[in-house]
């Protein structure tokens, strides 16, 4: 029988979801709305990844870095290289 297993090591996502908590919440919407369709993901993807459902793959995370830094936000997953 297989284990679930816990999202405890998943350690992207608590890094995302706090980053995301600091965009304001006047571009909140346009940073959410560039990250879903420059990651090709759906809004249900995007809310497993902010309930740490999921993990944020690697070549999602440098797309929402330089996302970040186009909208001169907080550096997101600061151990990308």
């Amino acid at each position: 029988m297989l284990k679930k297993s816990k999202m405890s090591d998943n350690t992207t996502t608590p890094k995302f979801r706090d980053w995301i908590n600091t965009v304001p919440v006047g571009i909140y919407p346009k940073v959410r709305s560039e990250i879903i369709s420059r990651c090709a993901i759906s809004n249900y993807v995007f809310s497993n990844w902010l309930g740490a459902k999921s993990k944020v793959p690697f070549l999602a995370q440098k797309e929402i870095k330089k996302i970040a830094k186009e909208n001169k936000l907080t550096e997101p997953f600061k151990e990308i290289a």
